[in-house]
């Protein structure tokens, strides 16, 4: 299983703007991407754990409804959209993403 670490690096690729469970209170720069892990799935044999993939929800928020960080996501192998809102004039698109 790759970790979170290299997952990082390859978001950090589309923006600077990456955080990983962003505390409350911080000072968070549009547009931005935002994830956390949200799940690993397992591929079993005779109780045996063979392969894990983690699957990440990453979140990117954005003034601009057309982002092109949000069509950036969305080219990652694995990527797909879940939902959209918006929220005090930012949009938010919600993907789920196995890496």
């Amino acid at each position: 299983m790759r970790t979170r670490l290299q997952f990082s690096e390859l978001l950090h690729t589309l923006t600077n703007n990456c955080y990983f469970n962003p505390p409350e209170g911080i000072k968070i720069k549009f547009p931005c991407i935002i994830y956390e892990l949200y799940k690993i799935d397992n591929k079993a044999a005779d109780n045996i754990n063979y392969i894990q993939t983690a699957e990440y929800k990453v979140t990117v928020a954005d003034s601009d409804p057309d982002s092109q960080l949000m069509l950036d996501v969305l080219a990652l192998p694995g990527s797909r959209i879940v939902t959209s809102y918006n929220s005090n004039g930012i949009h938010h698109t919600v993907f789920y993403v196995n890496y």
